[in-house]
């Protein structure tokens, strides 16, 4: 896998476009990392379609809000509070890409892109 890291001048452009490029595109959100002394390793949605990624910069510090699911009341957002660093990871023939949201406080928040079924080659 490949990991490339996003400038933070550069978040907000990135996270347009990939939303642009993606939107409706299956997507899963993790969580990884240390809360309240517990080990996180959830899932905050498995294969939603995705409506956006928009970061709020502030001067102090800048939080992400990631919206998947269908219309209306079907719709699940999970924010971000105090992003420190974003990263794209490009991975192998199950996913097609990975954006990684990591908070001050370590906790890592993973946005994983699926590759459509009907575009996996089979011999």
């Amino acid at each position: 896998m490949t990991t490339g890291e996003i400038i933070p001048d550069k978040w907000a452009e990135f996270f347009q476009s990939f939303t642009s490029e993606h939107s409706g595109a299956l997507v899963t959100i993790g969580m990884e990392g240390r809360h309240s002394d517990k080990q996180l390793g959830e899932v905050a949605g498995r294969e939603l379609p995705l409506r956006s990624i928009i970061p709020n910069i502030s001067n102090k510090q800048t939080s992400v809000t990631i919206t998947i699911g269908g219309r209306g009341g079907d719709l699940l957002t999970h924010e971000v509070s105090a992003v420190s660093a974003v990263r794209l990871g490009q991975v192998g023939a199950d996913f097609d890409s990975v954006v990684y949201l990591e908070a001050r406080n370590r906790q890592t928040t993973t946005v994983t892109l699926s590759i459509p079924t009907a575009s996996v080659t089979k011999n």
